[in-house]
C-alpha cells in the first residue's frame, strides 16, 4: 500500500471519479456532476493504492498562492478506520507544503470533524448545508 500523486490524464483519475461518485454522491441520491469536476484540471490529486486499486483519494484546489482547499476525500468503506485516510492526509499535506502552500482549508462533513481535528485542523465559523448534508469549514496552517 502506498500514497501517490497523479493528474487528470492518468488512469488513476478514472478510478478516482468512480470512487468519489460511489462514496460521496450515490449515498445522497446524487451523481458526480460537472460542477464537482470543474476544478479537477487545476487541482492536485492524491490517493492511497494497493494492488492497482484505489483505496482512498483527495483533491487539493488552489484558493491563492498560499492557501489550497481539500475537496472530495473518499475512503473505501471496508478500509475506513484502518489509518488509510490519515496516511493520505499526511502525504497530501507534505506534498502541498513542498508546493509552497502555507494553509489548507476544507469543508468537513459533520461525521468527519473528529478525524480532521486529530490531524490538527480547527473549525472556522458555523455549520452549513452543502450537498444536502451538514458541513463546517476547517483549516490548518502547515509548519
Amino acid at each position: 500500500m502506498h500514497a501517490l500523486q497523479y493528474d487528470t490524464e492518468s488512469d488513476w483519475y478514472q478510478q478516482e471519479l468512480r470512487l468519489r461518485d460511489r462514496i460521496l454522491r450515490q449515498p445522497l441520491g446524487l451523481e458526480l456532476s460537472e460542477s464537482d469536476r470543474q476544478h479537477d484540471h487545476q487541482s492536485q490529486h492524491f490517493a492511497v493504492v494497493e494492488n492497482e486499486q484505489m483505496l482512498a483519494c483527495v483533491i487539493a484546489t488552489p484558493v491563492n498562492a498560499d492557501i489550497t482547499k481539500l475537496r472530495q476525500m473518499a475512503v473505501e468503506p471496508d478500509h475506513q478506520g484502518k489509518g488509510i485516510g490519515r496516511q493520505l492526509m499526511l502525504f497530501a499535506e507534505q506534498q502541498l507544503q513542498k508546493l509552497g502552500y502555507q494553509q489548507i482549508e476544507l469543508h468537513a462533513r459533520e461525521t468527519a470533524i473528529d478525524f480532521y481535528r486529530k490531524l490538527g485542523y480547527q473549525t472556522v465559523g458555523h455549520t452549513f448545508i452543502e450537498q444536502t448534508i451538514t458541513h463546517i469549514k476547517m483549516s490548518k496552517t502547515l509548519a
